[in-house]
């Protein structure tokens, strides 16, 4: 029996409320899966799954295939002031080195690297009209202070939205001088693209794999919006969730669908030089198959009879141990590192012997069962006997 289991994106923090209470977290969930490309194809890797909201429904063109954005529920208050100190008015500081997370499947982890890359702020007005001549020199769009311009703006007298974007750096804190006498308070809210390189899913096994980065929100912290700004959370929880789903395909070329494949354990070059009662040192046989593996995968197997730690065949209580073994060209244990060849099969899942291909995948590879039996035997006698090979892609 077989048992066969089956770049940069953009995240954008969107809220609904005025002024909720500050110390309080908003939480955004990434997902992302793996699914094999049954093809043997060079997209090999994880795919977005994250509803898009935020920015990207506004400039779309602005978020080319594989960049994304979210919304995550935070919201700001700001008083602008016409002030030399900057931070009165439009300040954006962004913590936006990359960072190294972990996520995890019971005890596995692996390693991702994110960064938050691009900042984009939708303004709602309040107490007065708005437009982009409340900033000088187009600083709306064109900001100071080491960001880039995404190069649009859009608004009206009700509200004014730009993208900035954000080279990598341990900390920008980018400004648009604002020019009117006049205070204007208004509501904030900010939008983040972010870059996320994703763990190889070919290493990975079968599963779902969990990890969480927080970001500060407020003066000082990770995201700074400068003097006066009410933020609707003080923390920005981001939940990664990678779901990783192998393809695991095994094909004996001489059995039967639903039915077991028969082994006909025989002496080397047959039973003819074995006349008159003599029995051979041993009795063999090799059953080819082909595995087809997107990822680490596990194979062990259960007797129909055991004598000892090893199955049997038997015949009545005659019963005869056997030596199973099996050999994957281009796999590797990936307990021992060593190649899988002639690796003696373990008995029950919980001694599994995990594989994995030395180049992370393996497509249509011919592979073998190897059984064999050294005796005694009694002359004319019929040996009997079962073996269930598991092949598992969710261990």
């Amino acid at each position: 029996m077989i048992k066969p289991v089956w770049p940069p994106v953009f995240l954008s923090l969107l809220g609904l409320a005025l002024s909720p209470p500050l110390a309080r977290s908003s939480e955004v969930k990434i997902t992302a899966e793996f699914r094999i490309d049954p093809t043997g194809g060079a997209n090999q890797s994880f795919v977005n799954t994250t509803p898009l909201s935020g920015f990207c429904l506004t400039w779309p063109d602005r978020c080319p295939a594989g960049q994304f954005s979210i919304s995550t529920g935070i919201t700001g208050v700001k008083t602008w002031r016409k002030d030399d100190d900057p931070a009165q008015g439009l300040l954006v500081g962004v913590s936006a080195e990359f960072r190294d997370l972990d996520v995890y499947k019971d005890a596995e982890s692996h390693r991702l690297k994110f960064r938050l890359s691009a900042h984009s702020l939708r303004v709602d007005k309040i107490n007065s009209g708005l437009a982009f001549a409340d900033f000088s020199n187009s600083q709306f769009t064109y900001p100071l202070g080491g960001c880039n311009s995404g190069g649009v703006s859009r608004g009206s007298s009700e509200w004014i939205m730009n993208h900035w974007r954000l080279p990598t750096a341990k900390y920008y804190t980018c400004r648009s001088t604002y020019m009117r006498d006049q205070e204007k308070t208004v509501t904030y809210r900010p939008s983040f693209g972010y870059e996320l390189i994703a763990p190889n899913p070919l290493l990975m096994h079968s599963g779902i794999y969990r990890g969480e980065l927080r970001y500060t929100v407020g003066a000082g912290m990770d995201i700074d919006y400068g003097h006066n700004a009410q933020m609707s959370s003080d923390e920005v929880v981001l939940k990664f969730e990678l779901d990783v789903q192998h393809q695991l395909k095994v094909d004996f070329p001489n059995g039967t669908a639903g039915r077991p494949v028969v082994a006909t354990l025989e002496p080397d070059g047959g039973w003819q030089a074995w006349q008159g009662g003599r029995m051979p040192p041993r009795v063999r046989q090799d059953v080819p198959f082909r595995l087809s593996m997107s990822g680490p995968v596990s194979v062990h197997m259960l007797c129909g009879q055991k004598l000892g730690d090893r199955c049997a065949i038997a015949s009545g209580d005659d019963a005869i141990p056997l030596d199973v073994a099996i050999s994957v060209p281009g796999a590797v244990s990936d307990r021992t590192h060593a190649a899988l060849t002639h690796i003696p099969l373990p008995i029950g899942a919980e001694t599994a012997e995990p594989i994995a291909a030395s180049n992370g995948s393996i497509q249509s590879v011919y592979s073998t069962i190897h059984i064999q039996s050294p005796g005694p035997f009694k002359p004319a006698t019929t040996y009997e006997g079962q073996i269930t090979v598991v092949f598992d892609a969710e261990t």
